[in-house]
Order: structure tokens, then C-alpha cells, then sequence
């Protein structure tokens, strides 16, 4: 029995475990110059994600200090990697060097965790985040035994940008959701890790369906959380600040982005893109009967949903602005490369037959169907 005032005895199963981070970074350069001054950038930055008592410093073979269990792995689109982020992330997953990494992580001691750390280019500042994984993992170890699985702090805008206070309140409201359950919020790209299992040397699941178009986060998760012991972590804790991406603005006073939670519809589709709600297959079905009934009685042999084609990234999405997570396409439609030289093109419904979705130019004179919500 422990003598009165003396400290409880620590949990051998947290004791001395070790927690280490191989970093995955995919860039978008026009240039080898711009890719060394961008790995360079990058590199230095990232002491930043560790406060003073968690930075442990190795000698590299050319003598300089870098720091201790961590490794980074950056991969370029261009000559000698795939264009899309989606598969220059699944190509840096799977390479060799990825595993070798894993491996001297590893070393000897093979109960360290070792997480994939996924981070996106345009990092301004890793903000502590590897001191908040450190006590993210400890905190989930007390409770259970069970480390994280999936874990996220989220990211924010830099607090001059204008878009600070909304990608701020965006985060409040993930979090939030999140200790409801963990899955309704979105795991960004730009900030969020996986575990790599127990003598593997990466992460098994893929970024990639065809049918998924730049979802890299909800493709893999979807496939994470069928793991055994699966936990997924979406914490206040320090976010990573991101460059505000061009694609982003602001509406309703300037509190929420084209991504933001607080959006009823982002929050449905963030949900059901990592596939956890419960009825949304029988929500499918309602809304598609419902399409059904409405385009039979149309004039023209298809009719427009809403959606729009992007030559530029190569997405379908709604006129909302909103990515499509269900879809109903007619083979040959839809899912390959699209013919972006002649027009634009959008998507139909057929209005006779099994009623599939087709890819149509956007000159095409068709029946249309309105939604209001």
C-alpha cells in the first residue's frame, strides 16, 4: 500500500512510450527552384511544432542538428510523381523510402507510435501542433490504453487575414460536434495524422476512389475507421495557419467560409462523405425517388440536376459550390476524363429508362429541376 502523500504509481503502459511523426507533404511547384525554396521553408519550420521541452536534436551525417524523431517526405507533381494531390499523397505513402522511414522511426523500440503526419504546402506556421499530438496521445492512453487511431487539431487562417474569425468559429463548431462524435467533422488535409499499425512500415488504406474526386481525407478515414480499436480525436488544442487558398470567400458577415460547419449542408455532406450516418442510404433513396417522379413528366429526353464540371481540378460539384459524395452515373459517364475543349460540361438526369446521370455540354437546351432549402 502507498504511503500517504506519495504519487500515484504511473501506468506501465504509458511510461516511456514514444511517439513519433513521419511528415507527408505533397507540392504543387512550377519549378525546381520553387520546390527547394519551399522544402527549405518547410524544414526550418517545423521546430515550431515543438515547444522547448519536446525538441530532441540529432546530428545529421553532414553534422547539422535536426530534430529527433520526426522524418519528412515531400513528393512534387511533375516528371517523377502524379499530378493530382490524392496521388502524390497515395504515391509517398507507398514508396520504399516511406518504409525505410518507418523502419529507423521505429529502430529498436517497437512500441513507439508511429503516426503519419498529412500537412499541406502552404504552411505559414506549425504552431506547436506536434507538442499538442504528444499530449493528445497521452491523455486517450490514460483513459483507455488505446492511442488515437485518426487525430486532428484542425487548422486556422493567420490572425491578420480576414478570414481568421471564421475559419476560428469553423473550428469551435468542428470541435464541438466532435465530442458528439468524432466522424461528423471534416479531418482536413492540412492538418491531421494516422496511425500506422503495429510492424507495418505505412498506413495500408488508400487516398484514392475514382469516384471521389479530391477527398483524399474522407476516402482514407472511411476506410481507417473499420480498424479494430478505432478512435478518432478532433481537439481545441493549437490549430496548424494555413495561406487562405484562393478558392475560399466569405458570406453571412463574414463568419463563415465555403467549407464551414456552420453551413447545414457541409455539415450533412462532411458526415456522410466519411460515411457515418446511419440513414443515409435510405436518405439516397427518398431523394432520388423523388427526382424520379419529377423528371417523368419532363419534354426534353434528359434534365439538368445542378451539377457543374471543373476542367481546371477535374471535380464534378454542385452549383452550391458543394462536393458530390452520392452519385448515380450512367456507365461511361461521369467517373473518366471529361471533354473540357468544346464546353463546359454539366450534369443530367435521364428522364426515361433507369433514369442514370449523364455528362452533357452545357449548350444543350434541357428541362431543369429547382431546389429550394
Amino acid at each position: 500500500m502507498a504511503s500517504a502523500g506519495s504519487k500515484r504509481p504511473r501506468d506501465p503502459s504509458i511510461q516511456g512510450l514514444k511517439v513519433k511523426f513521419l511528415i507527408n507533404i505533397p507540392l504543387k511547384v512550377d519549378s525546381v527552384d520553387q520546390a527547394q525554396k519551399r522544402c527549405r521553408y518547410l524544414l526550418d519550420a517545423l521546430i515550431e511544432g515543438f515547444r522547448d521541452e519536446d525538441r530532441k536534436f540529432m546530428k545529421d551525417k553532414n553534422g547539422k542538428d535536426v530534430l529527433e524523431d520526426i522524418a519528412v517526405i515531400f513528393g512534387m507533381n511533375g516528371k517523377h510523381t502524379p499530378e493530382l494531390v490524392e496521388d502524390i499523397r497515395e504515391h509517398l505513402k507507398n514508396h520504399p523510402t516511406t518504409t525505410n522511414l518507418v523502419e529507423e522511426l521505429r529502430g529498436k523500440d517497437q512500441r513507439s507510435l508511429i503516426y503519419f503526419s498529412f500537412v499541406d504546402s502552404d504552411t505559414v506556421d506549425f504552431n506547436f501542433i506536434y507538442s499538442e499530438y504528444f499530449q493528445i496521445v497521452r491523455e486517450e492512453l490514460g483513459k483507455d490504453r488505446i492511442p488515437p487511431t485518426v487525430m486532428s487539431t484542425g487548422y486556422e487562417f493567420h490572425s491578420g487575414s480576414e478570414f481568421h474569425i471564421a475559419s476560428w468559429l469553423d473550428r469551435m463548431v468542428r470541435t464541438a460536434l466532435a465530442e458528439v462524435y468524432p466522424l461528423f467533422v471534416y479531418y482536413p488535409e492540412p492538418n491531421f495524422c494516422v496511425l500506422v499499425r503495429d510492424k507495418l512500415g505505412s498506413i495500408e488504406e488508400s487516398f484514392i476512389d475514382r469516384r471521389r474526386k479530391n477527398m483524399e481525407s474522407a476516402v482514407l478515414i472511411s476506410q481507417v475507421k473499420k480498424r479494430n480499436n478505432f478512435k478518432a480525436v478532433f481537439s481545441d488544442r493549437n490549430p496548424i495557419i494555413i495561406i487562405v487558398p484562393d478558392r475560399f470567400s466569405l458570406y453571412g458577415k463574414g463568419l463563415m467560409t465555403g467549407q464551414s460547419a456552420l453551413d447545414g449542408m457541409n455539415l450533412a455532406i462532411g458526415a456522410n462523405c466519411n460515411q457515418v450516418l446511419a440513414h443515409k442510404d435510405k436518405m439516397k433513396d427518398k431523394i432520388q425517388h423523388e427526382v424520379m417522379n419529377v423528371v417523368k413528366g419532363a419534354s426534353t429526353a434528359a434534365v439538368w440536376l445542378g451539377l457543374r464540371h471543373s476542367c481546371t481540378v477535374g471535380i464534378w460539384f454542385w452549383v452550391s459550390g458543394q462536393t458530390v459524395c452520392y452519385h448515380n452515373w450512367a456507365p461511361a459517364n461521369g467517373t473518366s476524363e471529361e471533354d473540357c475543349e468544346h464546353a463546359v460540361r454539366s450534369g443530367a438526369v435521364q428522364s426515361g429508362g433507369d433514369q442514370r446521370w449523364i455528362s452533357r455540354p452545357e449548350t444543350d437546351k434541357l428541362n431543369f429541376i429547382c431546389s429550394r432549402y
